[in-house]
């Protein structure tokens, strides 16, 4: 099943929670679910994904579905905040892939980044990284990999793209607190304001990533230390998180 929740946002929009099947959060046990597995908003999502990545020249068309959607393995056991309307369109997206509590570097998606092959850096890169997977293990935290944060041409620099945003220190902390790590384009600004809403980049430099033709940094986070400036909106989102209304059932022929 896939759970869903909305907040509120600007307009005719919502910022939906779409987790994946088989992963239930006694905290978030309030969530209303639809019985489909294939929840149409996943497909939604990636085809605004596609779009934006051909468009952008991140991915080629040959990458897509023959549909047009960007879909990578690990949409499928993540979790996800989307910005969408009642259409069912999908507006903005962002992955929150949540690891085992044993997960080791080898497990993490930024273990097969060029970075991770760099003979200069993938040293420091393993050391860093496996000191905070080691962090999360003592303090009994979630650990996770926030990625693919892709928001539409009308949403871009908007409040609804930085809510998404604030809304995954909500879904850490409404999980009993999270650490983690995010890979950002420098391109529009979106490593920068990861940094602005919290996130410390590593002590390591940007790289470039030909799997999508980006310049890409690497952060880290924890849910319990957010840019102070945004306590209190993110502290709005909780309730929500965990006693969301259901949304209207989304026809699957729907398209971004």
């Amino acid at each position: 099943m896939h759970s869903l929740s909305c907040f509120a946002s600007g307009a005719d929009r919502r910022l939906v929670l779409l987790t994946p099947p088989g992963q239930p959060h006694t905290s978030l046990r309030g969530i209303a679910t639809e019985s489909s597995e294939d929840h149409p908003l996943l497909a939604s999502l990636q085809r605004l994904r596609g779009r934006i990545c051909v468009r952008e020249g991140v991915v080629l068309p040959s990458d897509l579905t023959p549909d047009g959607r960007h879909a990578q393995p690990a949409d499928y056991n993540s979790w996800h905040i989307l910005c969408a309307d009642s259409r069912g369109q999908v507006h903005g997206c962002v992955r929150y892939q949540l690891h085992s509590r044993d997960a080791r570097f080898s497990d993490l998606t930024v273990a097969h980044s060029p970075l991770a092959k760099s003979l200069r850096w993938q040293a420091k890169l393993r050391a860093d990284v496996s000191h905070q997977l080691a962090t999360a293990q003592r303090r009994r935290l979630a650990y996770v990999e926030v990625g693919t944060w892709v928001v539409s041409e009308s949403l871009r620099y908007s409040g609804d793209a930085v809510r998404m945003v604030m809304a995954v220190y909500a879904l850490g902390r409404a999980m009993g607190g999270a650490l983690g790590i995010a890979t950002a384009t420098t391109s529009h600004n979106s490593a920068l304001i990861l940094h602005r809403l919290g996130g410390e980049p590593f002590d390591l430099p940007s790289y470039y990533d030909p799997r999508y033709r980006s310049v890409m940094r690497v952060l880290q986070f924890d849910s319990s230390r957010p840019n102070s400036r945004y306590l209190n909106a993110i502290d709005a989102f909780d309730p929500t998180l965990l006693t969301g209304p259901q949304i209207p059932k989304i026809p699957a022929s729907v398209a971004v």
